[in-house]
């Protein structure tokens, strides 16, 4: 049975709540899914598996640290990715205004 990555797992997806989920909310749908899916209770062939990413899960945001660990994560690549989309806008920007330039010099207009 393979582990789950930490840094590929979103523990809110994995619960089925929102990031702005209560702690309340959170033990809520962790109780609710651990029953779902533990090993003793399922017969379903991958349920051990999906009691591991639901524990993983858990772990993450009943843990303060670990949990700030996430958020800190989560907003930096959300920063990362919003920094590539704006220079990547400004680069196509640049793009167009190159050829157009260029088209505009070989009808001289």
């Amino acid at each position: 049975m393979a582990e789950v990555p930490e840094e590929e797992l979103n523990p809110f997806e994995a619960l089925g709540v929102e990031v702005t989920a209560s702690d309340a909310e959170l033990r809520k749908a962790y109780r609710r899914l651990a029953v779902l899916v533990h090993p003793d209770k399922s017969e379903h062939p991958r349920a051990e598996e999906a009691f591991k990413v639901l524990r993983a899960a858990w772990d993450i945001v009943s843990s303060p640290e670990k949990r700030k660990e996430y958020e800190i994560k989560r907003m930096a690549e959300s920063e990362l990715s919003r920094s590539v989309s704006e220079f990547l806008s400004r680069l196509q920007d640049d793009l167009k205004e190159a050829m157009n330039t260029m088209m505009c010099s070989k009808c001289q207009g």
